[in-house]
């Protein structure tokens, strides 16, 4: 099983569309994709979708695409979990259903009324709080735009380094520092480049799975900067896992 996670930066359509199809993901996670896009895709694709408008009370107008969030699966049924809460908004609690069954927080802390309050990882602690039940009554996986680092800790309590430490307490480790052996603050593969500028990248987007199926855990690989930047500000996340 093959796991992604990219924000498309906007406009997922053509190049970017078959850039991310050549993954060939089974699970895709896209931040910043419009509704459109997102179901056009899923139709070229045969594949099963959930998108939801990162915007607060906005609705598509002429000429006019909001953005959102968009998960992708083409061997599951997504749906939507009844503890959904719409303050964390494109944070989605989803219950994916197949022949190996299992919970996924998609994440996207694109800062809404209350995200620009509680700064992107205050967001996602209060998000990991809210759904720690769904995360732990099912094998889960916690994937996308996190927009955090422990180089951005600083003096928050609600930081990143809160974020690791809240995921592991309900058995789940980050698929990239498993797999690389690096350090959480340390990463030598960048998935974000600030104004797409090489000198200045972050690895910003995380893929927490549970730690029992970390000896299924096969590779982990960030795109290159130079395959991606035309596209985008992000390079995908990729995660190869032994089906059960």
């Amino acid at each position: 099983m093959r796991i992604a996670t990219w924000n498309c930066c906007m406009g997922f359509r053509g190049e970017k569309a078959a850039s991310l199809k050549g993954l060939e993901a089974n699970i895709t996670i896209v931040p910043e994709c419009g509704r459109r896009d997102a179901h056009t895709y899923a139709e070229a694709t045969a594949q099963s979708v959930i998108w939801r408008d990162g915007n607060e009370n906005s609705a598509d107008g002429p000429g006019r695409e909001t953005k959102g969030l968009a998960v992708f699966a083409d061997n599951h049924e997504l749906s939507l979990a009844s503890v959904y809460a719409d303050e964390f908004r494109v944070i989605l609690p989803i219950t994916l259903t197949g022949n190996s069954p299992f919970h996924l927080l998609a994440v996207w802390t694109k800062p809404n009324s209350r995200g620009r309050e509680w700064g992107y990882s205050g967001m996602l602690c209060r998000a990991i709080e809210q759904y720690s039940g769904f995360l732990t009554e099912a094998d889960s996986l916690v994937i996308g735009d996190f927009n955090t680092n422990k180089v951005f800790d600083g003096e928050r309590t609600l930081n990143h380094s809160e974020i690791d430490r809240r995921l592991t307490k309900l058995g789940l480790a980050s698929a990239y520092h498993a797999f690389s052996g690096e350090s959480q603050g340390e990463e030598t593969h960048p998935t974000h480049y600030f104004l797409r500028k090489r000198e200045r990248p972050f690895h910003i987007d995380h893929c927490y799975l549970p730690n029992a199926w970390l000896p299924r855990l096969r590779s982990v690989f960030v795109g290159e900067y130079s395959d991606w930047v035309l596209m985008s500000d992000h390079a995908p996340l990729v995660i190869d896992i032994d089906s059960p």
